[in-house]
């Protein structure tokens, strides 16, 4: 058995301490290196999102909801007048007389299908990091 003096058990002994606490050895290894992973990810993360805003390829979940909501109403507008407008061309055209209801409630219900998208969308968006690609 080879014998250690103590002065050398002890300089060992801090090193092993030393190696430790710099996270290279020990049982919080694994922990330091997840903590460094992560922190470095959130970095990257933040760096991305930063250069995508000033790039002007990051548009904020709350800009976009009111112009998909305009966008709606818009095409909700314009979508009744062209069922008047087809009410009158086929009652012209044919003298079929069209009730307001034969042409109307049809656009109506697929617009209200269509009327929720926005904030739906917005949702989505929302959960997944707040932002969408421009392009």
């Amino acid at each position: 058995m080879t014998a250690f003096s103590i002065d050398t058990i002890r300089v060992a002994y801090i090193r092993s301490l030393r190696e430790k606490a710099a996270g290279r050895g020990g049982a919080a290894q694994e922990e330091l290196t997840l903590a460094r992973i992560r922190e470095s990810n959130a970095n990257s993360t933040r760096v991305e999102m930063a250069n995508l805003e000033k790039a002007k390829q990051l548009i904020d979940v709350s800009t976009i909801e009111p112009v998909l909501r305009n966008l709606a109403a818009q095409a909700n507008t314009s979508i009744l007048a062209a069922g008047a407008k087809i009410v009158e061309a086929v009652e012209s055209k044919y003298g079929i007389r069209l009730g307001e209801d034969d042409v109307s409630a049809p656009l109506g219900a697929s617009l209200r299908d269509l009327a929720d998208y926005p904030r739906e969308l917005a949702r989505a968006l929302g959960e997944d990091g707040g932002g969408v690609s421009a392009s």
